[in-house]
C-alpha cells in the first residue's frame, strides 16, 4: 500500500503471505473405540484453517497402501492388521501452528501425528516437525 506523496510504504506482511497445503494424519491406536473416534473428530473439528477432515478406516488404509506397495510383496505379507485407523485434515495456511494439535495430546488414544507440507510449484514438500505432539 502507498501512503502519502513521498511514497512511504507500508506493508502488512500477514495479509500477503503466501498460503501452502498441509496434510495432517492422526493416527489412532488398534483398539480405538467408536467413542474414542468421535472424541477425536470433536477435537479436530476445533483446529484453525482446516479445509477437509475424512476418516480413513483400516481397510481404507490397506488398499491405499497395497496400491503403493504393489512392487513389493514381501511388504503386504502381513496384512491389515497392524495398519492403525486415521483421520486426515488437510489445512491451508501461510504458515502451520503445531500448537493448534495441542488438543490431541489429551486424548489417549492418539498414537501418533505426522505433519507434511505438500509440494508446491518449485518447492519440494517437507515434514513439519511438531515436537510437542511426539509420543
Amino acid at each position: 500500500m502507498l501512503v502519502g506523496a513521498g511514497g512511504a510504504v507500508i506493508a502488512a506482511p500477514a495479509l500477503f503471505a503466501p498460503q501452502h497445503e498441509y496434510a495432517v494424519s492422526v493416527f489412532l491406536k488398534l483398539d480405538a473405540t467408536a467413542e474414542q473416534k468421535a472424541a477425536v473428530e470433536e477435537a479436530l473439528s476445533d483446529v484453525d484453517d482446516v479445509d477437509t477432515v475424512r476418516f480413513e478406516s483400516r481397510e481404507q488404509a490397506w488398499k491405499e497402501f497395497q496400491e503403493m506397495a504393489k512392487d513389493r510383496q514381501d511388504l503386504l505379507a502381513g496384512g491389515s492388521a497392524s495398519l492403525p485407523e486415521s483421520f486426515r485434515l488437510d489445512i491451508v495456511a501461510a504458515a502451520f501452528d503445531c500448537e493448534s494439535l495441542d488438543v490431541l495430546l489429551s486424548l489417549p488414544v492418539v498414537e501418533r501425528v505426522i505433519v507434511v507440507q505438500r509440494p508446491e510449484d518449485d518447492e519440494p514438500g517437507a515434514k513439519i516437525n511438531c515436537g510437542n505432539l511426539l509420543r
